[in-house]
């Protein structure tokens, strides 16, 4: 451990110094790693503090790595792996489920547990008139929100802000403001992992806020994280109700406009190996068949591929039928249907739904430029980007990749 700080020390103050000869480092680096692993193999193996397969190559990641994770004080809570030059940090300073611990435990300081579950089920009666809710069904549903990556990610967002906002004059004095709005636009991302029904109930709870809660205060960060909570665990009650998988329907309208379960495959596999180069293409698989299982992907399926085949067919008005027959760019429909798909995975597959939209990566592409004898792909290459993206973001819920950027 001693060797370990002064190897710390050393590289801090090679920093401070501007000493970042890249010979110093490779022999530093190397250095460190054959005294550990030849003559401090309990160390190495119990701490797990450290694995290198390579070295270190890029003077972003020294600088990284000298003052952010090799300080001793935190040099116990990451898990660092450097291997072709690609660094792997895993986000949580301890381990993740005493993070999640600790991050329900300040929720319900604020929102008691009881208190939540008491909402959700109000709320399935003001809206389904849904009256014998299992406790036990409620207590799970909302435990599941709250071990979401994203719901943490969104939740420590707005309980930071709250306490930002005691002590920000300029915060407060714009939250005062009627047409405040950003903090609901946060919260409402949790509900996006739920689809459009979360939405839906995120504003019912929001408008009657104080029915729910009498005793809290509805304008503020918080406030509206727990709006989120209560109406994407209301949503999932609802939607559990639906059983019926829709992978072998969807999988027959896709094939139907050309496109196959592995054209799919191979495009998330793409996407996906940079990050994961030992990544069982089977995996990519099976991400892609859960999105397809989807009701909300079905329908939002369904009724891209009605719209191109009326078109296609000249069932609209001529107008209509010429702006969706020649894909126009500002269009925009077609997209907004098709993000009803990523939506449910978060920012992540949000994010991948652009690129993929912008990128168009095989049979995205082959669709997009198919018009011969006035076929119209409108709106089904947005879908299968939208499905792609959406697998892209479950797959990175679900599977922590081994690098945080991908290979070159």
């Amino acid at each position: 451990m001693l060797m370990f700080h002064l190897l710390i020390s050393s590289f801090d103050f090679c920093y401070s110094h501007g000493l970042y000869d890249a010979f110093f480092v490779l022999l530093c680096i190397r250095g460190f790693v054959r005294f550990i692993t030849t003559f401090c193999p309990p160390f190495y193996q119990s701490q797990k503090n450290i694995i290198t397969k390579g070295i270190i190559t890029n003077l972003r990641q020294f600088e990284l790595i000298c003052y952010t994770e090799y300080q001793p004080n935190k040099c116990n809570n990451y898990f660092l792996i450097f291997d072709q030059g690609g660094l792997i940090m895993r986000t949580f300073l301890k381990e993740k489920t005493l993070i999640f611990n600790e991050f329900r435990e300040e929720v319900f300081s604020h929102y008691p547990q009881a208190v939540i579950e008491e909402a959700v089920a109000r709320l399935l009666v003001e809206i389904k008139g849904i009256k014998k809710i299992p406790t036990d069904l409620i207590t799970t549903t909302l435990l599941g929100v709250l071990s979401k990556t994203e719901t943490f990610n969104v939740m420590s967002t707005l309980m930071e802000l709250q306490k930002k906002v005691k002590h920000d004059a300029e915060l407060l004095a714009s939250m005062k403001d009627p047409a405040y709005n950003v903090h609901r636009t946060i919260a409402m991302s949790i509900c996006g992992l739920y689809g459009s029904g979360a939405i839906s109930l995120f504003g019912f709870i929001d408008c009657k806020f104080r029915f729910f809660f009498p005793t809290k205060r509805p304008k503020s960060f918080i406030s509206k994280g727990i709006c989120a909570i209560v109406a994407s665990t209301a949503s999932v009650i609802i939607s559990d109700s639906v059983k019926m998988d829709y992978s072998k329907r969807n999988l027959q309208m896709l094939e139907a406009r050309g496109v196959l379960l592995d054209d799919m495959v191979e495009i998330l596999d793409q996407l996906q190996r940079p990050y994961n180069p030992d990544m069982p293409r089977s995996l990519c698989e099976e991400h892609i068949l859960a999105v397809l299982r989807k009701q909300q992907t079905f329908h939002a399926l369904q009724l891209a591929i009605k719209i191109d085949t009326a078109v296609e067919a000249k069932e609209f008005n001529p107008q209509y039928n010429h702006i969706v027959g020649m894909d126009e760019g500002l269009f925009g429909v077609d997209e907004s249907i098709a993000t009803a798909v990523p939506l449910m995975y978060g920012t992540i597959a949000l994010t991948n739904f652009g690129y993929l939209d912008k990128a168009k990566i095989g049979i995205i592409e082959e669709l997009d430029s198919d018009h011969a004898d006035g076929k119209c792909n409108t709106f089904i290459d947005d879908m299968v980007c939208g499905i792609v993206a959406a697998a892209c973001g479950r797959l990175a819920h679900n599977h922590t990749p081994t690098y945080s950027k991908p290979l070159k």
